[in-house]
């Protein structure tokens, strides 16, 4: 499956920027990663480069349609290239959010549209509905939701949305993220949720450039460090990297970028991955105002020690986050939130059930 920088790529007529701008903030309260023109496009920008780019990266286009935005050449270019780079409407979507009663022409007029309420008090539900429902299906098929978007047994969910129990430790890693000097540990057991919060936390702060490694299927830090330049979009310039070498790349990055390295713990000990990440960090956290990229380690474990092997120096720029197990209260809040998308609410006795299996951790939902 394709990975995109963003969830939501908004086309639309800028005599409509007010209300498109209304449901953008509204998207990405729901923590939606939202590509708006007025929040993305720099000064020096090429406006169409930017926008093509962005298209490419852009799971789902939601097209804004009103009589401005059916007349304007401009949005007509992007509604067709949404249309035609995948006819099916399968990988990439294409949703329609109407604006106002101007009649729609005939060839989107087989695709899910949703009527934005002007009443503000209607709004919340016509996002959740947008945020449900953006599958491509006519609208007189709510087909909203599938049984495994939300029970993901096997990897961890894509919904921010059904993250619950974690709103004190997602706050904590967002407050360490904007710290400088500062890369969070996320610890906890195994399946307790460590990649759905890194993740929330991605999806909350709308990060363009990140990386998410697993550790323990490389062999050597060299081969992480190219794995991160490659998702980063960074060029080595060197042949085989060292903790220094390492940083004066990163050092080039212009803007935010965060990687996420997962497993840690889970590194033979007789590598030198963990080692010689403890090195970049104190490195990188003495020089951290030339330092734009920011690390998240998650692992098994007690400490850091457990995670990093070794007794660390730099401990102050590796704070720990620890992730308990979920209480019976917000695993009964997760079912009733996805027996609420799923329009089938589960029966109490149901829900009794899997929260006694689960005991507490969200892998087992």
């Amino acid at each position: 499956m394709l990975d995109y920088e963003f969830d939501y790529f908004a086309s639309h007529s800028s005599v409509d920027k007010p209300t498109v701008r209304r449901v953008v903030e509204l998207l990405r309260d729901h923590g939606a990663r939202v590509w708006f023109d007025e929040t993305e496009i720099g000064l020096g920008d090429h406006v169409f480069i930017e926008i093509e780019r962005a298209m490419e990266s852009s799971r789902t286009l939601i097209f804004f349609a009103s009589s401005h935005a059916l007349n304007s050449e401009w949005v007509k270019i992007e509604r067709s290239a949404a249309v035609f780079r995948d006819p099916s409407n399968k990988q990439r979507r294409f949703v329609i959010v109407r604006l106002d009663d101007a009649p729609l022409p005939e060839m989107l007029r087989g695709y899910l549209h949703l009527v934005w309420p002007s009443e503000e008090s209607q709004q919340s539900d016509a996002i959740r509905r947008l945020l449900n429902n953006s599958s491509g299906a006519p609208d007189s098929d709510s087909g909203s939701v599938r049984y495994y978007d939300l029970f993901t047994p096997g990897a961890p969910p894509s919904r921010s949305d059904l993250l619950v129990g974690r709103d004190a430790q997602l706050k904590m890693l967002l407050g360490y993220l904007h710290s400088p000097g500062v890369h969070p540990i996320v610890i906890g057991a195994r399946g307790i949720g460590k990649t759905s919060l890194v993740r929330a936390a991605l999806q909350r702060l709308n990060i363009k450039r990140h990386s998410i490694l697993e550790v323990n299927t490389t062999e050597s830090f060299d081969e992480c460090c190219k794995l991160i330049c490659k998702d980063l979009g960074i060029k080595p310039d060197v042949d085989s990297f060292s903790p220094a070498s390492f940083l004066r790349t990163l050092k080039k990055v212009s803007d935010l970028a965060v990687v996420s390295i997962d497993e840690l713990d889970d590194v033979p000990r007789g590598t030198d991955i963990a080692r010689q990440f403890a090195k970049f960090i104190k490195a990188a956290s003495n020089q951290a105002a030339e330092m734009p990229v920011k690390f998240i380690f998650s692992g098994i474990g007690d400490d850091a020690h457990d995670i990093f092997h070794e007794h660390l120096s730099s401990d102050r720029a590796l704070p720990q986050i620890y992730l308990e197990e979920l209480s019976a209260d917000d695993l009964r809040i997760f079912l009733k939130r996805a027996g609420d998308l799923l329009d089938a609410p589960l029966p109490p006795h149901t829900i009794d059930s899997l929260i006694s299996e689960a005991d507490g951790f969200p892998y087992y939902m």
